[in-house]
């Protein structure tokens, strides 16, 4: 089982309202790495990561939290699947009360369902943070979490979600220069799927795991354009890094993110080096 890690990418959410700014959540983004199906995290326990609410209101406020689906509040990044169940997440009080100008904290729980089909995912759930309405404006902040499943090069079934890779994550040790990786088309009609590298700078930082520099040139990272794949079936594709050898020697290792886009769902896996003395 690996150790459950945690990347904030954006530190604090604002919510506006039409007088005043009156609630601040902190972080306003975050990535799970390395979820286990079938285990209970206790977030802050394990990672040191907790939702922290404050209210810079002049007056005290009782605060709702939720969880939910992505699609019930709002667009997320591309490759993540909405969670199955928004339930998987929850927290130690589903209301708060905080004074004028004060602060609270809320910790969270992850528990996913055991299964196979659970490893390799990418999803995203949504924290809802809403004040309670009394009269007048609701003011709302929506916090995004990602959740990146333990990877797994063999599983026992399909992969759950209407597109899987398998495995998540390819890592090239030293001297390696291909790998597979396996799409599946869950859907009930045949998929044909564009295989790509992000090749956006700024994107790319919110997409990089830590420790890990984004790969120098995406010219070194070759795989199938575009594969066809019949409703329910699946295709192993290869992947080739052609690695300078001055890239064995780097003082953290490269990582890529490679989207796999059909026409209504795009799934991603990643591709990684490791560190000259890792091997």
């Amino acid at each position: 089982m690996k150790r459950l890690v945690c990347v904030i990418l954006a530190f604090v959410a604002l919510s506006y309202s039409a007088e005043s700014v009156g609630l601040k959540v902190s972080p306003a983004e975050f990535i799970l790495h390395g979820v286990s199906p079938g285990k209970v995290y206790d977030i802050y326990r394990d990672t040191g990561v907790r939702i922290t609410i404050y209210n810079d209101n002049d007056t005290d406020n009782v605060y709702l939290i939720t969880s939910h689906r992505p699609s019930e509040a709002g667009k997320w990044e591309k490759g993540y699947l909405e969670i199955p169940d928004a339930g998987w997440l929850t927290f130690d009080s589903t209301e708060v009360k905080i004074p004028a100008h004060g602060q609270e904290n809320v910790n969270l729980f992850l528990a996913l369902p055991e299964g196979e089909r659970y490893y390799n995912q990418n999803w995203v759930v949504t924290i809802g943070i809403m004040s309670k309405p009394a009269s007048g404006i609701s003011l709302g902040v929506y916090v995004r979490v990602r959740i990146e499943t333990e990877r797994k090069e063999r599983i026992k079934e399909k992969p759950d979600g209407l597109i899987g890779v398998v495995p998540g994550t390819l890592v090239f040790q030293q001297n390696e220069t291909r790998k597979y990786v396996t799409i599946y088309n869950n859907t009930a009609n045949t998929g044909v799927y564009k295989i790509h590298p992000l090749n956006d700078g700024e994107r790319v930082k919110t997409y990089l795991s830590a420790g890990f520099n984004p790969l120098p040139e995406i010219s070194l990272l070759e795989t199938e354009e575009t594969v066809r794949i019949p409703a329910g079936g699946k295709r192993k594709i290869p992947v080739t890094l052609n690695l300078p050898d001055s890239g064995k020697s780097e003082e953290k290792p490269w990582e890529q993110v490679v989207f796999v886009e059909g026409n209504d769902i795009t799934g991603f896996f990643r591709v990684r080096t490791i560190k000259k003395n890792e091997n």
